[in-house]
């Protein structure tokens, strides 16, 4: 999937930052170790440009979570060094990603009223937000999609939109309650 027109111009596809969308936290912290990894192994570094690993998730101190959003570093302008942020992210635009790589999976929280318990179930995102996560190369300038899965099953077997019942029926909403009762609002 080519998010915009590509005269051919080879030299826009080797600038820019990556957005790789993975579905949960645990995730993000392995393809950034992996990645850290594959980078600073010998054999690549004549043929690959330098890069900067950067997570994106909600669990990260706002330093970190902060960071993909920031101008580059002098070291990053130095180096010409490429961003890869790895987000845990349903939908993310991030600054200068001229590529996108969609895993075509999302995390999704909810909460089992029967048990009381929370929990978070990994599951294929619907169409329309991979459509969103598509859009998010070439904001800037032209960018690519990079599916990680067919394109047989994006136009045939991918759901068209969510399907999940609405947030607010997924969330505890005991906290709010009590925080409303405790401001004084009483609803009777």
């Amino acid at each position: 999937f080519e998010q915009n027109d590509d005269d051919g111009d080879d030299d826009d596809n080797n600038d820019g930052d990556i957005l790789c969308f993975l579905p949960t936290e645990n995730d993000v912290e392995d393809a950034v170790a992996m990645a850290e990894t594959a980078l600073s192994a010998p054999s690549a570094r004549p043929r690959t440009k330098p890069a900067v690993c950067l997570p994106l998730h909600a669990s990260l101190p706002s330093r970190l979570r902060s960071q993909p959003f920031l101008p580059r570093t002098p070291e990053e302008l130095r180096t010409k060094s490429r961003r890869i942020v790895f987000a845990a992210e349903t939908s993310v635009a991030v600054p200068n990603a001229s590529h996108v790589v969609d895993s075509g999976f999302v995390k999704t929280p909810f909460f089992d009223p029967s048990s009381g318990c929370r929990r978070s179930v990994v599951h294929p995102v619907c169409r329309t937000d991979a459509d969103r996560r598509a859009k998010r190369a070439g904001n800037v300038r032209r960018g690519k999609c990079y599916r990680l899965y067919s394109e047989e099953y994006l136009r045939h077997s991918m759901v068209e939109t969510a399907m999940s019942a609405p947030e607010i029926r997924r969330c505890d909403l005991t906290e709010a309650i009590l925080t409303v009762k405790a401001l004084g609002v009483n609803n009777a």
